[in-house]
């Protein structure tokens, strides 16, 4: 049988919270114009309020590392 996993399982909270850690670095990239970048910085501001005020309906508790193989496979794959 195949098990399904829903993408917010698989990719939670904690993730959403990497992405805005690189955000910067990834607008800068992608040559993103400072004004667009500079409009979404209250926004951000906002979600991550809110994600303060109910972290504990949007974290987990207890966070399973990844395991060896996991861990292994992205840091080949993003190896430069």
């Amino acid at each position: 049988s195949t098990v399904t996993t829903v993408h917010i399982q698989m990719y939670g909270c904690e993730h959403l919270l990497r992405l805005f850690v690189k955000l910067p670095l990834m607008l800068r990239e992608a040559a993103v114009p400072t004004a667009q970048a500079q409009a979404l910085q209250p926004r951000i501001a906002e979600l991550l309020k809110f994600l303060e005020k109910n972290v504990e309906q949007y974290c987990v508790a207890t966070y399973d590392p990844a395991d060896l193989e996991y861990v292994e496979m992205v840091q080949r794959a993003t190896a430069t």
